[in-house]
């Protein structure tokens, strides 16, 4: 039996046997070629990605053994994510290898809200008048508050 474990040409001798039981010998080379696609050979590792709303993520972000894999590969998405509220959000990344082939790789997408409080309110502040030796509330350092979320505290930094 002809050994086709590796690639390259392999001689073997194919027996010929006949019905009188007589046989000849017939001396054959086997081409043995490795067929193995990029995607054959490697095994993409997805890996959740983070992004804010209305920002779609660059998908090389979601492959987490991309230096295992070849130069040349490139990343999309399959179907571009909905990014649009917060949440998970699942995504296909189609890995493409430079010979052609490709896998598919599903990964969670963990939307979140960036504004907070601080991005979204500007309080205003205002003179404060005291006499020696009464420290004054330091929210009537802000004149604005009425413009400001229920619960918001005010303390002096020092």
């Amino acid at each position: 039996t002809p050994d086709v474990t590796t690639a390259g040409d392999k001689p073997a001798t194919v027996v010929v046997s006949y019905p009188d039981g007589s046989k000849d010998e017939v001396p054959v080379t086997i081409h043995v070629t490795n067929p193995a696609t990029d995607a054959d050979k490697y095994t993409p590792e997805g890996q959740d990605v983070n992004t804010k709303t209305g920002v779609v993520p660059n998908p090389v972000e979601g492959i987490k053994n991309k230096s295992d894999l070849p130069d040349g590969t490139k990343y999309t998405w399959k179907d571009t994510p909905d990014v649009t509220k917060p949440g998970e959000s699942t995504g296909v990344i189609v890995v493409t290898y430079p010979d052609g082939s490709k896998d598919e790789v599903p990964v969670t997408i963990h939307v979140t809200n960036p504004a907070t409080d601080a991005d979204k309110y500007t309080p205003e502040g205002q003179d404060v008048n005291t006499k020696t030796g009464v420290v004054p509330n330091p929210a009537e350092g802000i004149k604005n508050k009425s413009d400001l979320p229920d619960g918001t505290k005010y303390t002096w930094k020092d």
